[in-house]
């Protein structure tokens, strides 16, 4: 039986909801990134997007695989996320509770009150993506209060002196690869930095504790792939590691970055988004025209490559 896929990207915004049950629609947060799938997969989109010609011979010829679309609602599958993913698994107050028991972290809590509230401190909205719902006290004071005053649970965590984002891709139990991520000040996503990180002389010791991590989430039954964020911080000057950040139990950008790594056998690769065009030449557009997010990719990427778009994005 043909595959075919569709791009469930809101279900882990679904899962966080209150609503009863997923209804899987053609809209904006689906289609932005469908194209993923026409990459990486040699199987049906299920869309009602129309790719051009030209497009669809590019990715042809890139990839090796022929495009194929379809309109028809028959045999679809889930290919962001398994539908079978627990609501646990993704909120980020698993992730407060899994800090808490594994690292013994004493400056993180859900908050409850106005009264709780302290500055230099981000308080989080549990469920959303790419580090929204970041709200910084008391720049976002404005917008910290009115949820709390609506009952919403927030989790506390003090401003830290982030320096460096890292993740880790398990692709099954057993094999995982370590990036770095590229973020703007408000943590939101930007690009994928993928090299041999294996040399640097925190890596053992972070593997250790990203596998308490990965055992922690494997008894609430995590699915793969799936991946674990970090970052580096300073305090006191000391350099730390927030091991875990947040646990994110679907195919990510980290994971289409190392997916075209892997294709291009590439020594080292940056994957980017962007609103903005680039027109380096030596960058492969990946998305079509007409979309909010302009996606690329470097292969064989030189460390000024990488520092120079890093200033760009």
């Amino acid at each position: 039986m043909e595959i075919v896929y569709y791009n469930n990207a809101d279900y882990e915004q679904f899962l966080l909801s209150n609503k009863d049950s997923y209804s899987f629609q053609l809209n904006k947060t689906n289609k932005e990134f469908e194209y993923f799938i026409l990459i990486s997969e040699n199987a049906t989109l299920y869309t009602d997007s129309v790719y051009s010609k030209e497009y669809s011979h590019k990715i042809e010829k890139l990839f090796n695989r022929k495009i194929k679309t379809t309109t028809k609602r028959d045999h679809l599958t889930p290919w962001c996320m398994p539908l079978e993913t627990l609501k646990e698994i993704v909120s980020k107050k698993t992730a407060l509770k899994a800090n808490i028991e594994i690292f013994n972290y004493k400056d993180i809590k859900l908050v409850r009150n106005i009264n709780e509230l302290k500055r230099d401190t981000y308080y989080v909205l549990d469920g959303e993506l790419s580090g929204r719902g970041h709200y910084l006290f008391p720049k976002d004071e404005i917008r910290i209060k009115k949820l709390l005053n609506e009952d919403v649970e927030l989790i506390a965590e003090p401003k830290r002196e982030r320096f460096k984002d890292i993740s880790t891709l398990f692709m099954d139990e057993n094999n995982f690869v370590v990036y770095e991520n590229i973020i703007d000040n408000l943590c939101q996503y930007k690009g994928t930095i993928i090299s041999d990180l294996s040399k640097e002389d925190w890596y053992q010791n972070y593997l250790e504790d990203i596998s308490k991590v990965h055992n922690y989430y494997k008894k609430l039954g995590v699915k793969y792939p799936f991946s674990i964020d970090s970052y580096f911080y300073r305090e006191n000057n000391q350099v730390k590691i927030k091991v875990l950040s947040e646990v994110n139990a679907r195919k990510t950008m980290g994971w289409m970055a190392y997916w075209l790594h892997t294709f291009f056998k590439s020594e080292a690769s940056l994957f980017f988004i962007s609103r903005y065009k680039f027109s380096r030449n030596n960058l492969i557009q990946l998305n079509p025209e007409r979309r909010l997010f302009n996606t690329y990719f470097q292969t064989n990427a030189k460390p000024r490559d990488i520092s120079e778009i890093r200033a760009e994005i």
